[in-house]
Order: structure tokens, then sequence, then C-alpha cells
């Protein structure tokens, strides 16, 4: 769980009657994770980033990735 704040999606007055937006992202550097979301818990449009450490486990190495710039398919290998 990123939030312990529970809200309900509103619209975004004047510019769309059935739509908040998707206004979402992640990123992660360094063993922490950064997520990102905004939300309306009090009663405005803001952002919030809760960010997190990553455990410690093994994790693969040499990641490569092949991709098919037609199908949009990605092959992936790693090593462990």
């Amino acid at each position: 769980m990123l939030s312990d704040v529970v809200f309900t999606p509103a619209p975004i007055s004047g510019l769309a009657s059935r739509y908040m937006g998707d206004y979402l992202g992640i990123t992660a550097k360094g063993g922490k994770v950064y997520p990102c979301w905004t939300d309306t818990r009090n009663g405005l449009f803001m952002t919030y980033v809760s960010p997190y450490e990553t455990n410690n486990l093994e994790r693969p190495t040499d990641l490569n990735h092949n991709l098919n710039d037609i199908t949009g398919l990605v092959d992936l290998t790693w090593s462990f």
C-alpha cells in the first residue's frame, strides 16, 4: 500500500464531466522507488509521492532486450 488515505475520484470541474485524469508515474534508482499520483483527498487536485526502499534480495543481472519495432513485442533475457 502506498497511501493510507482513501479518496473518491471526481471529475475536474469545467474541464471534464466524467474524467479526473490519469496522472500517474513511477521511477526507481539505487534501490529506491518513487511512485506518484494525483488525488483529491483535501478537495484539491494535488500530486503525492510515497518513496520506499526495495529489499536486498539477489537480483537478475545482464538484462537484455530485443524490441520488434513492427509488432511492439519485447523479448527479455537475463542471468541469475
